[in-house]
């Protein structure tokens, strides 16, 4: 779940964006820099990843610049014993409320961890577990559609996806990006 006690690991991390996080006991926490609730402000979804199945974790926030309401829903959900085929034994889902845009100030995305600093020690945040991959969309997502490509994980660039990254590549501390987007890491 992480090495660290009270913290848990980091799933996704982006520097004054968002985050997402799985604490100790498994329970999903997600976090954004935005208006409310703010930065290091984490919600937690009450929703649990079971350590010894394979989970997606999908988050649909879908900020309107032409709408002028100030608060939007933004849905956690969370696929519990997902297989090869894309099916799954459940699904639990976890909606909020959030005020104003997420700042996106053109930082790094980190998978399993904060921060890159720099060394292969293990920080408070380090997630100890697999991570299969991490797709970003630039539009939120309906249920439908996340249940669609867990069955079908081959997308086209028209589907909105801004980055899929994949970590099958071997070793290493890059990742290429295959969205066709060129957002390697």
């Amino acid at each position: 779940p992480g090495a660290d006690e009270y913290r848990g690991g980091m799933v996704v991390y982006k520097d004054h964006g968002f985050r997402v996080e799985r604490a100790p006991d498994g329970t999903i926490k997600v976090g954004f820099h935005n208006a409310s609730p703010g930065w290091g402000k984490s919600i937690d979804t009450g929703l649990v990843a079971p350590e010894d199945l394979w989970s997606h974790i999908a988050i649909a926030y879908d900020y309107n610049t032409d709408d002028d309401t100030p608060i939007q829903q933004a849905t956690v959900h969370l696929f519990s014993g997902v297989n090869n085929d894309g099916s799954y034994d459940s699904l639990e889902s976890y909606s909020f409320y959030i005020s104003g845009s997420i700042y996106d100030w053109g930082k790094d995305i980190y998978v399993g961890d904060k921060e890159d600093f720099g060394t292969t020690t293990s920080t408070p945040f380090t997630f100890e577990g697999d991570i299969e991959q991490v797709r970003m969309w630039d539009k939120a997502l309906s249920t439908a559609e996340i249940q669609q490509y867990l069955l079908t994980p081959e997308v086209t660039e028209d589907s909105g996806i801004v980055g899929l990254w994949r970590f099958d590549e071997g070793f290493g501390r890059k990742i290429s990006d295959i969205s066709g987007n060129d957002k390697d890491g």
